[in-house]
């Protein structure tokens, strides 16, 4: 299986933080027919409460849980074809009560600290059978950029390796040296999406990340091509959510 955030083909709708630099919303232009920003989890922190990650995860690609207090909201993605399912767990401020929903799909297996993942995700995926893999780190969406369903980046090192027990390519990264307002620093899946099977997003450049050339090759490498929709370094949003849908 692919993991849900690959889209089947090009995307041309997308869902990010509706406080992104106005260069990354000129170039979005320049890919998405619908783009879509996300209202605030009022719930959680400020510093995270526009990224999508926190509030909604992806179950199958036309798919989506979300946070109850920001269902109504999300729910006329319906109109494009995209299924919104009100999740059980309401979000609160502190760690690690505001994860539920920050969890990574990898194709067959999902990861998280599934003590707390929401219970419909969770059933979900054992109705799909996707199985769980629980690691200590909540934030694991965040945590790990996916490039295709072979091959992710991290600076977490038990994602790393729990992804090299399923046999997966991993490259490891420095932790930092990415911005996140409000916060010491962000992570790397906070910092794209995937457009289509063969096109990764980044929200800047790698310029000043001291892995930028590993992380270029190892993109590269897999036949993926990186897109950067603005000039500034990379910054976590909260991930970007891409998904081809209907016309």
């Amino acid at each position: 299986m692919v993991p849900t955030l690959i889209p089947d083909g090009k995307a041309n709708l997308v869902i990010l933080n509706k406080n992104i630099d106005d260069e990354i919303k000129l170039n979005l232009k320049k890919y998405f027919k619908h783009v879509i920003y996300t209202c605030s989890n009022d719930n959680i922190n400020k510093s995270l409460a526009d990224h999508v990650d926190m509030s909604v995860h992806v179950v199958d690609r036309n798919t989506i849980i979300v946070s109850p207090n920001v269902y109504r909201y999300y729910k006329k993605l319906e109109e494009y074809g995209i299924k919104v399912i009100k999740g059980r767990t309401d979000l609160l401020i502190e760690y690690p009560n505001d994860i539920c929903y920050n969890c990574l799909n990898i194709g067959d297996y999902y990861i998280h600290n599934i003590k707390y993942t929401d219970e419909h995700i969770s059933d979900y995926y054992l109705n799909k059978g996707v199985k769980g893999i629980h690691i200590k780190q909540g934030y694991s969406k965040c945590s790990v950029l996916i490039v295709d369903d072979n091959h992710f980046i991290t600076s977490d090192k038990n994602i790393a390796k729990q992804l090299k027990k399923i046999e997966k390519e991993v490259l490891l990264i420095s932790q930092g040296f990415i911005e996140l307002k409000g916060m010491n620093y962000g992570m790397i899946g906070g910092c794209g999406g995937n457009y289509s099977p063969k096109d990764i997003l980044l929200t800047g450049t790698l310029s000043k990340h001291p892995d930028s050339r590993r992380i270029i090759e190892f993109i590269e490498n897999t036949g993926v091509n990186i897109h950067y929709l603005s000039q500034e370094p990379i910054s976590d949003i909260g991930s970007i959510y891409c998904f081809k849908v209907n016309e």
